[in-house]
């Protein structure tokens, strides 16, 4: 019977040991169960750019060295779940300080701006980046053909007042003093264009040496304004997210061949209306992918297919991590669960045998002589 009950406590022991040792890989296994998505390369200290997948829209969060935080454009409203739940428990990672100290929204559309209230009314935010649109702020830009977006940005604008939100334009003529290490705003060139689209401004992010181009819906014209004016800058970046969703409106064969991407972002959502990415750019690609001996599944990252894609810079190159769906993971740490199988483990296997061993010792004892 003693011998019975060693061998017991020998094997319940070494299940739990066993059991306590998973915690050395406690990143797998939160990725295996689905309790947390594995961000080992996302690398602190560094410049992270996360393309979140928000359907057919844009929302880009950026981390810089220097560990602030930017938000670029917010996707539509009705994907407003899963940009809050990327933002608190990925991109903010459950922490309690959750400020952005810079929102940019590239232009007016509700693809882009969808969200944007929502983030205001969520977040702390200290500084707003606004597209130099109705340059007045809450008066029409004159002479513009404004579109239907321009009620929600006024609106989005008079909230910023409102909460006392320093506001700047982004504009080539941003500067500051957290930010201009690491970014530079290179477009648009003029005041004024026809094309709402034409004011999103295309921005430059580099670290070590690694080099990042965002597009908003920035057109072909913004392109040809940007090799003229900016050919240093654009020359040889590492990554380039498309302009417009992959739209045949941005995205010239002359810019494409400037920048000479060696990754290229598609944000846009699965069967949407518009087609895109469209055929032409796609056959653009595709080319450039085959001139420049690369593969094209190498090359190409879609939010459509991948998800929520993540490029971290780690020295003078980057690592790509993709979360397919955000919304597949629970956010709980392993050692969450390890405590709570360990405690039922005590409550239903070790304390009914304890009382039951107790209570044989005090029937022995009483039955003595």
């Amino acid at each position: 019977m003693k011998t019975k009950n060693i061998v017991k406590i020998v094997i319940l022991s070494v299940v739990l040991v066993l059991f306590l040792v998973t915690l050395f890989f406690s990143n797998q296994l939160e990725n295996l169960l689905l309790l947390k998505p594995n961000l080992q390369k996302v690398y602190n200290n560094s410049l992270s750019v996360h393309f979140v997948d928000v359907g057919q829209g844009d929302a880009i969060l950026v981390r810089f060295p220097n560990n602030k935080t930017m938000l670029i454009d917010s996707g539509s409203e009705n994907h407003k779940n899963n940009l809050l739940n990327y933002i608190n428990n990925v991109f903010f990672n459950n922490a309690k300080n959750k400020t952005f100290d810079y929102v940019m929204l590239t232009h007016p559309d509700a693809d882009h701006m969808g969200n944007m209230l929502t983030i205001f009314n969520s977040y702390k935010v200290n500084n707003f980046l606004r597209p130099n649109i109705y340059a007045e702020g809450i008066e029409k830009y004159d002479g513009f053909n404004a579109s239907s977006g321009e009620e929600n940005y006024v609106r989005l604008v008079a909230k910023a007042y409102a909460l006392n939100i320093n506001m700047k334009f982004a504009t080539p003529d941003f500067s500051d003093e957290n930010l201009n290490e690491y970014m530079r705003i290179l477009t648009p060139i003029r005041n004024n264009y026809s094309d709402e689209n034409s004011f999103s401004p295309i921005i430059s992010l580099t670290h070590n040496g690694v080099k990042f181009l965002l597009t908003g819906d920035a057109t072909k014209q913004n392109e040809l304004e940007l090799i003229n004016n900016y050919s240093e800058e654009i020359y040889n970046c590492d990554v380039l997210k498309l302009g417009h969703h992959g739209s045949s409106t941005s995205t010239g064969e002359q810019f494409l061949n400037e920048t000479s991407p060696s990754a290229v972002v598609i944000s846009y959502g699965k069967d949407n209306s518009y087609l895109h990415p469209s055929e032409e750019t796609i056959n653009k690609i595709v080319n450039y992918a085959e001139t420049n001996n690369l593969k094209y599944n190498n090359l190409v990252y879609e939010t459509a297919k991948q998800g929520n894609i993540i490029f971290s810079v780690k020295n003078n190159a980057y690592d790509v991590t993709t979360i397919n769906n955000v919304n597949n993971y629970v956010f709980v740490n392993y050692w969450v669960v390890v405590v709570i199988v360990i405690a039922l483990f005590i409550v239903f296997v070790i304390l009914p045998y304890l009382i039951k061993f107790l209570f044989s010792k005090k029937s022995n004892n009483v039955l003595k002589p």
